[in-house]
């Protein structure tokens, strides 16, 4: 009878610990999950700013706090922008979405897709993908370009932010004729 007790114990023991490291493990990832999920709406909520001309709504996704830092790819071969700074700066980045004037074209079809996103602890990096399509329809010609951009984020305070971004790491462009129209 005693070995059955002690039996019955260990086994009881053993599944107490199965459970809280699975309990552990799972909710491990869930966090993870519901993390990557923020960071995929905080990068949407930046470009959507740009989209929607709101310099306010693109400050409050970056952290004022902490030095950003920012690169840019190369236009036609001008080369690499590379900058850093702290809140005068992102003020400055953000206040470019008052003049932005690519979305403003109702023939523009903008699209944006978040590739993939790793979340470390308080750290995360996303690489986001947009792209651009616009027909012109009295030139019969249609422009297309894309570009990949990669965010660095970190969560302070509860909250996630950007605190780097590199753009235009990978990109194309390209204008095609449209075929004559159907006689």
């Amino acid at each position: 009878m005693y070995r059955k007790s002690v039996l019955l114990v260990c086994v009881m023991i053993s599944l107490v610990f199965a459970a809280t490291v699975w309990t552990e493990d799972f909710q491990a990832k869930y966090d993870t999950a519901e993390d990557c999920k923020q960071v995929r709406l905080l990068i949407l909520r930046e470009v959507e700013g740009f989209v929607k001309n709101d310099p306010e709504q693109v400050y409050s996704c970056y952290s004022p706090e902490e030095t950003v830092f920012y690169a840019k790819g190369p236009d036609d071969n001008t080369g690499w922008r590379v900058s850093n700074g702290g809140a005068e700066f992102v003020r400055q980045y953000a206040d470019n979405a008052a003049t932005a004037t690519q979305f403003k074209n109702p023939n523009l079809q903008h699209f944006v897709r978040i590739k993939c996103v790793n979340v470390n602890g308080n750290n995360a990096v996303a690489v986001a993908r947009q792209d651009y399509r616009m027909a012109d329809k009295e030139n019969r010609e249609t422009y297309t370009s894309w570009f990949e951009s990669v965010f660095f984020a970190k969560k302070i305070r509860g909250s996630w932010k950007i605190t780097g971004a590199v753009g235009g790491i990978a990109y194309d462009r390209d204008m095609r004729k449209n075929p004559p129209p159907a006689k």
